[in-house]
């Protein structure tokens, strides 16, 4: 009776369904059976009467804020509306598939598989997590059935989703991407995961309701296409656009682990979980198409002839053959699978990078990995030595870079205080390696 007190003196409707007070809810915040509640439905109706009833339950109030003001005005028990809390948690559980898969690299059939305890965290000796690994099984391809176990290292955005779902889930199931209660989706069982076609149902869904949060809240930062576009996601779009994302960033590999914020490149490769997965490859074949495309720029802007640098005259070489193979009725192509097709078979083995651009030959390079007998004869970034490499040359825009050192390094040595004396002379001495080395190939230390 107390309760019902409470809503009488703050004349609160009690919360209702179809027009009557709801016993369920009722219930729920008592923390009783429903025959409980029964048993007083005489009283409970004399209230109703007194200060009515909602059109539906709610919980709790929201806490959530957006832009300062709470980002849904109520969630409702009643699973037919739209602020329901069956839909927010299916809302959330295709939140969390996409953090997953976007951040990870993961299939969504490796998505699919991961299971309720497979989050592995170590921790500093403060008890600080510092790394997270995430068990799941990895697949060739989209048609193999059986998976072998794997592990991906992952960010602490990736481990909240999944701690997420481990409580979004009830106890009993097993597989984080199964059914949600009632939720809807194909699915053989509950304690299966959900069908490829009902998750691109709910990643549209999900994205119609940003959308929407978007428009109420005057918000620009809306999931859009394109112009005039209509918003189609599925499954297999998140790990191509983290390869695309990653593959145009300069040092692709190395790109990855500091844009995503991996302590290291060892971590970035664990996002490929095990050779099986194959994302490495992904991520290489879509770093090789950004590299025919800047081939096809210079080429056509005629830069390759007026390249600097001990491996100018190489470079130009590889860049002509280059531009003889990609020609197709007089123009060079930009048919990007055609592209792909003259990179695998001809790639000329130039990676442009911020300093220079690498005209590799590993019987030439001083690089880390081509110094270990690197079977791949790939440049390693981490281990250039630009400076001193006979596979170096230079674009304006690598010069353009140099000069910009030599300005931070003048900056540096001008401050006040003054340096302390030996950061002094090992500045003074990398400016000086570097003015040589742009002298020595015929181009300004200082812009005029």
């Amino acid at each position: 009776m107390q309760l019902l007190d409470e809503y009488v003196a703050a004349a609160r409707p009690l919360p209702g369904y179809q027009g009557r007070p709801s016993m369920s809810h009722l219930a729920r915040i008592l923390g009783c059976r429903r025959t409980t509640v029964d048993n007083h439905r005489e009283a409970i109706e004399a209230v109703a009467a007194v200060v009515g009833v909602t059109e539906g339950t709610f919980v709790d109030e929201v806490r959530g804020r957006l832009d300062g003001q709470p980002w849904v005005t109520s969630i409702t028990t009643d699973h037919t509306t739209a602020n329901s809390l069956s839909r927010l948690g299916r809302h959330l559980q295709a939140a969390c598939y996409t953090v997953i898969a976007f951040l990870s690299g993961m299939r969504d059939s490796e998505v699919k598989h991961i299971k309720r305890g497979g989050l592995e965290v170590k921790y500093d000796e403060d008890g600080r997590p510092y790394r997270w690994k995430l068990n799941s099984l990895a697949f060739k391809g989209e048609e193999e059935v059986a998976g072998v176990p794997a592990t991906w290292t992952v960010s602490a955005s990736v481990a909240r989703a999944v701690e997420l779902l481990e409580q979004l889930q009830p106890p009993a199931r097993d597989y984080l991407f199964s059914r949600l209660p009632h939720g809807v989706g194909g699915h053989k069982g509950e304690n299966e995961a959900l069908t490829n076609k009902s998750t691109n149902s709910q990643l549209n869904e999900f994205a119609d309701f940003v959308n929407h949060l978007c428009t109420e809240h005057g918000r620009s930062d809306a999931i859009a296409a394109g112009p005039g576009k209509p918003i189609r996601l599925k499954t297999g779009h998140f790990r191509r656009t983290l390869a695309w994302f990653i593959a145009r960033r300069p040092g692709g590999v190395i790109a990855g682990a500091l844009q995503y914020r991996h302590q290291s490149i060892q971590m970035f490769e664990g996002y490929a979980g095990t050779s099986e997965s194959g994302f490495r490859a992904e991520v290489e074949s879509e770093q090789a198409i950004v590299r025919g495309e800047i081939y096809m720029e210079m080429i056509e802007a005629h830069q390759h002839t007026d390249l600097a640098g001990p491996a100018a005259e190489e470079a130009a070489r590889r860049l002509k053959d280059f531009a003889d193979r990609a020609q197709f009725q007089g123009q060079v192509t930009l048919d990007k699978h055609r592209l792909q097709r003259i990179m695998r078979r001809h790639d000329p083995a130039i990676y442009p990078g911020e300093y220079i651009t690498c005209i590799n030959d590993p019987a030439k390079a001083l690089c880390e990995k081509a110094r270990r007998g690197n079977s791949e004869d790939l440049p390693s970034h981490g281990g250039c030595l630009p400076l001193a490499c006979r596979n170096a040359a230079l674009t304006p825009e690598n010069v353009a870079a140099w000069q910009r050192v030599i300005a931070r390094i003048d900056k540096r040595l001008a401050s006040r205080p003054i340096l302390a004396p030996r950061l002094h002379r090992r500045l003074q001495h990398r400016r000086s390696e570097v003015v040589e080395f742009l002298l020595a190939n015929g181009k300004e230390a200082v812009p005029a």
